[in-house]
């Protein structure tokens, strides 16, 4: 089992909220397709550093879109 779990409806609603698709959402965020779906299917072979680009794109602190 994983240390955290992505908070995947953090992530949705942000995107829905400010009208972005995934590849938007990616461009933003300066991330590939592949992680951004790595993220939402919860797949945790991926960097801390990707989850550190999310959270500033989204100009939230990390913490908040993972939990322990």
């Amino acid at each position: 089992m994983a240390p955290f779990d992505f908070k995947v409806d953090v992530i949705k609603k942000y995107m829905v909220d400010n009208k972005l698709s995934k590849s938007k959402f990616c461009k933003k965020c300066n991330i590939g397709m592949k992680t951004l779906n790595k993220v939402l299917n919860c797949d945790y072979s991926l960097r801390m550093s990707k989850l550190f680009k999310i959270a500033k794109a989204m100009n939230v602190h990390v913490l908040e879109i993972i939990e322990n």
